[in-house]
């Protein structure tokens, strides 16, 4: 008999931190962390390295974590850039992390204005180049689980879920994330 494994992937340092009046100082974040690990989470997304002070400096210290792999949490490479001039992606390989989870724009409103393409544009380039892109810098000792989400805006349309997580596993993704 198979036995499925569900496997929990906790945003709260990310996610979390984007609501409002909450301010997560980095001790807040650590002893969060702690208290995530010790409940047997498997993945603990700690926020974006890079995008602001406090989550710059959390992924500067890591904390000491017995079961959960610490996960960064970026974007796929914007249109009209290669992977390697992505300013954003920079830090999260950077990052002394188990995984990365990139997201991928599903939401039409959000791959006009944050991706500046059209929704028919939304293809495998930048999923597919991101994900090549960590495989080839990450180096091989740290044994990084590469994993795509989606975002979960109500305009989010069943393609741009669709392309999102096909092309993430077919580029090497560990896991597909679809947010709901």
């Amino acid at each position: 008999m198979t036995r499925e494994r569900l496997y929990i992937f906790d945003t709260t340092l990310r996610d979390g931190a984007q609501t409002q009046g909450v301010d997560f100082s980095v001790e807040d974040k650590r002893q969060i962390a702690l208290a995530l690990d010790r409940l047997g989470i498997d993945y603990i997304e700690g926020g974006w390295p890079g995008a602001n002070p406090t989550d710059t400096a959390f992924f500067a210290e890591r904390p000491a974590l017995k079961h959960a792999r610490f996960t960064a949490f970026g974007m796929t490479k914007r249109a009209g850039r290669s992977a390697a001039n992505d300013p954003s992606l920079a830090p999260v390989l950077d990052a002394p992390v188990d995984a990365v989870c990139l997201v991928g724009k599903t939401s039409a409103y959000q791959v006009k204005v944050a991706l500046e393409i059209s929704p028919e544009a939304l293809d495998a380039m930048s999923i597919l180049a991101s994900i090549d892109w960590l495989d080839d810098k990450t180096p091989t000792q740290w044994n990084t689980y590469r994993q795509v989400g989606t975002d979960y805006f109500e305009d989010a349309t069943v393609h741009g879920i669709y392309q999102v997580t096909l092309h993430g596993v077919t580029a090497g993704s560990d896991l597909a994330i679809v947010n709901g």
